[in-house]
């Protein structure tokens, strides 16, 4: 095998990473696969015996007190909660001077130089005031820098738009 870096087909399947991704995706797909199955055989989906059964489910919640409002309330909240998880820690983030980088531009000045800060405040003698500043381990003083938010994924937005269709199908069910 050739190891000196030149194009060969032999050399280069390697680098893109499809092989590997596709493994992966294959592997992640039979793991879903055999839940399902699982799933199936134990009843969850109602065309087979088992105790995990629909009506099985609805017994044993409704034995212990768990009304169809309980649930409609439940899938509602975590609806609310897992739309609005990221807004609450990004504004807390933001107001304890957590998650932020550094703004200052580099040499060429296309880049900065987005090293994680640590919010320092100091009074200035010459304006009789307290000023904030943020101050990184390369040594930049900058007056304002970079907040990095955490946004939302894929799962989170599944997650909600579920809990939002679940809590909306046992509204219409139960009134």
């Amino acid at each position: 095998m050739n190891y000196s870096g030149e194009y060969t087909p032999m050399n280069q399947w390697h680098k893109s990473r499809s092989l590997q991704q596709r493994a992966s995706n294959f592997g992640i797909t039979m793991i879903v696969m055999g839940a399902c199955f699982i799933l199936y055989y134990l009843g969850f989906f109602g065309s087979q015996e088992g105790p995990l059964q629909p009506e099985k489910i609805g017994d044993a919640l409704a034995g212990m007190g768990i009304t169809r409002g309980d649930m409609m309330m439940f899938f509602f909240s975590a609806a609310i909660i897992a739309g609005t998880w990221n807004w609450v820690v990004n504004l807390t983030c933001f107001l304890i001077g957590a998650r932020m980088t550094c703004s200052k531009p580099l040499a060429g000045g296309k880049s900065v130089c987005g090293v994680s800060v640590k919010r320092k405040s100091a009074f200035c003698n010459k304006i009789g005031e307290k000023r904030i500043h943020y101050v990184c381990s390369q040594g930049h003083k900058q007056p304002e820098a970079r907040f990095q938010a955490i946004k939302k994924g894929p799962f989170s937005h599944s997650l909600w738009i579920t809990c939002l269709l679940f809590g909306t199908m046992i509204f219409f069910i139960a009134y």
